[in-house]
This record gives structure tokens, sequence and C-alpha cells, in this order.
């Protein structure tokens, strides 16, 4: 994927939603979690701002699903300022699906600062590479060693979740790899979309993990 590049827009701060208790519970290292909702757009509408001028003719909302194309020969950032504390436990959740592109270029998850602080991404391949960067102004790229089952019809769920003192990266349910914690002060969750892709992306979730008694 190379270095990582921007394409800016001016992005909104999202205050959070009221906090929820759900009854979802998620088990890492033997250990239940309850989560409690802090952001949740399934994509009904457009009151997040999701679509911007000039960032593709084929990107709507429709169907409760925002469709993202990426005209440009880089890739395509857009993410949301979601206000929370990310030194607690936390998981965010988005399904997306690769309609058209190259098959070995990663579309994905990215959260943290936009340009100069750290930064994440977690993403995949139609191939079934899998992809984790951590950016400091200098990319630690960490590249699958071993292939990922990918849905390539259909959607794929990439999940991170911090417990601890330790990133997890998910891609459908399945564990792909485990890296220390890195603090960041941005708060910038969204999706980087590969040059001349397009995709579709079901929801963005983002949950406080709670240990559950």
């Amino acid at each position: 994927m190379g270095k990582v590049l921007f394409f800016l827009f001016v992005l909104i701060p999202i205050p959070l939603f009221s906090q929820e208790t759900q009854s979802l519970t998620v088990k890492v290292d033997s250990v239940l979690y309850q989560r409690q909702r802090i952001f949740v757009d399934d994509f009904v509408d457009n009151r997040f701002d999701w679509l911007h001028e000039g960032a593709g003719d084929l990107n709507r909302i429709q169907d409760g699903f925002l469709f993202y194309s990426n005209p440009f020969d880089f890739p395509y950032y857009d993410g949301k300022a979601i206000y929370f504390d990310p030194s607690e436990n936390f998981e965010i959740d988005t399904k997306m699906k690769f309609i058209s592109g190259d098959l070995q270029k990663p579309n994905g998850l990215f959260w943290g600062d936009l340009i100069f602080g750290v930064k994440f991404l977690l993403g995949f391949t139609q191939l079934g590479d899998y992809i984790v960067i951590k950016s400091t102004g200098v990319d630690q790229k960490i590249m699958g060693t071993t292939k990922v089952s990918i849905n390539r019809s259909d959607f794929n769920e990439l999940t991170v979740r911090k417990i601890g003192s330790y990133y997890y990266f998910y891609i459908n349910d399945q564990l792909i790899y485990k890296m220390d914690y890195t603090p960041f002060t941005g708060r910038y969750i969204g999706f980087f979309i590969a040059p001349k892709s397009y995709v579709q992306i079901a929801y963005l979730k983002v949950w406080k993990l709670v240990p559950k008694n």
C-alpha cells in the first residue's frame, strides 16, 4: 500500500449518543465484556455527513448502506470525530463489501489522528490478505503471513478491540493479530478506500467494553 496518503475534508466533531447498556457481550482472553454504546450509524440517512462534494459520483446512502467510490489514484479517507476515552476498553466494528477495483489493494477501517498523530488501519484485499498499519509519521506495516477467510461477494466484518494494554484485530470474527496498545490523541474513526475502488458499508459502531460480573 506504500506511504499513507490522505484526501482531507472538513470534519465535524460528533457528540456521543446517550450511553445505553446493551445485552450483547463479547469474550476476550476468557473474560466476558458487556458492550455499552458510544456511537452507531446504520446509514438510514446522511445525518453524519459522510457524503462530500467531489468525493465520487457513485457515493450515496441507500437502503441502509453507505456506498463509497474513490475516483483518485491514492487512498481516500473519511472519518468522524467521535469523542470517547481511548484509555478505557473499547471496540470499533464495521462491515464492508467490495464491489469493484483492484483485487490486491486493501480497503478497511482507520482510527486515531487524521494527519500528524498516531493512527491505525485494519484492512483486507479480495485475495484474502490482511493489513495492519500503525502510523506515527513512519508507517509500521504488518502484512498477513497467512490468508484470512474473505467473503468475496458479500460483506466482511472488521473489528478492533482495545483491552487493557493490547489491541486485538479481527476479520470475520477471526483473530488475525494482537499488538501492544499505543495511546492516540485523535478521535477520528472512519474508512479508507483503495484507489479506483468502490465499496458498500453496512454500519459503523463504537462501543465501550466493561467487564461483565
